[in-house]
């Protein structure tokens, strides 16, 4: 365990805590449980793989139909 600054006030605090006693300022990032949807980068990424996936799917049915015919 070590003190660390708090960016807010300054006061000293444990590495440990998870935001300072005295600001409140919180110390450490909670973590994330799923995707960032408020990051454009990620959005349009999953809006891409979306797009691939129906596009494949779609050509998959295609040369299905295809062959039975």
């Amino acid at each position: 365990m070590a003190l660390i600054k708090c960016p807010e006030c300054g006061t000293e605090v444990s590495s440990e805590a998870a935001a300072c006693p005295k600001c409140g300022h919180p110390l450490k990032a909670k973590p994330s449980g799923g995707i960032n949807t408020k990051d454009p980068i990620h959005v349009i990424g999953i809006v891409l793989v979306i797009i691939i996936l129906l596009l494949v799917i779609g050509f998959g049915i295609q040369q299905c139909n295809e062959v039975v015919s």
